[in-house]
C-alpha cells in the first residue's frame, strides 16, 4: 500500500474549449494504481468541469464532496435535448462505458469539489456530441492522441474471421 500526498498544480484547460478549466489532483498514480484512475477535482465558480462527453470503453464515476445550491449536471442523451439537474454534496454518479449520455458539471457562485474515477484503457474514444467531435486517447505512448470531426468519421464493420 502506498499513500498519495501530491498537491494541486495549475488549472487544466479542456483541449476543445480553453474557457473550461478545473484543478485536478491525481490520487491514483502516486499510489501505483494503473488499471483505474482517481482524481480530486475542483471546478471554480462560473465554470464547467468538462465539455459534455461520453466514453466508448471506459466506465466513469463521480462522488460530489462540495456543491453550491446552483451547481448543475448537464446530461445529453442522443435521443433528447440537453437537460440540467441540480447537484448536491454526497451524490454519486456513474456512467457505464458506451451508454451515450454526455455529461459535465456546471458551477454557479460556489466552487464544486468531487472525486472522479474510472477505468483506464490503453485506447479510448471520447465523444463530444455538442461539438460533433471525438478525441482518440492513446495511452500506449506509440502515437499521440488526436481529435477528429464527426463528419470525417465513418463506422466500419469488420468481418469476423475464424481463428486458426
Amino acid at each position: 500500500m502506498r499513500q498519495a500526498s501530491p498537491t494541486y498544480e495549475h488549472a487544466l484547460s479542456h483541449p476543445l474549449d480553453n474557457t473550461v478549466q478545473r484543478y485536478q489532483l491525481n490520487l491514483s498514480d502516486p499510489c501505483g494504481l494503473r488499471q483505474g484512475g482517481v482524481h480530486l477535482i475542483t471546478v471554480p465558480p462560473h465554470n464547467s468541469s468538462s465539455v459534455p462527453h461520453w466514453h466508448s470503453t471506459e466506465d466513469e464515476w463521480f462522488y460530489v464532496i462540495k456543491a453550491g445550491p446552483d451547481t448543475r449536471i448537464i446530461l445529453h442523451d442522443a435521443s433528447a435535448e440537453p437537460r440540467e439537474e441540480p447537484v448536491q454534496a454526497g451524490e454519486f454518479y456513474g456512467f457505464p462505458a458506451a451508454t451515450k449520455t454526455a455529461h459535465a458539471f456546471k458551477t454557479g457562485e460556489t466552487e464544486l469539489v468531487y472525486l472522479a474515477g474510472g477505468s483506464r484503457k490503453e485506447l479510448e474514444v471520447v465523444h463530444y456530441p455538442g461539438q460533433s467531435k471525438r478525441i482518440v486517447l492513446d495511452r500506449t505512448g506509440a502515437v499521440p492522441s488526436w481529435t477528429t470531426d464527426e463528419a470525417h468519421v465513418k463506422d466500419t464493420k469488420v468481418p469476423k474471421r475464424p481463428i486458426k
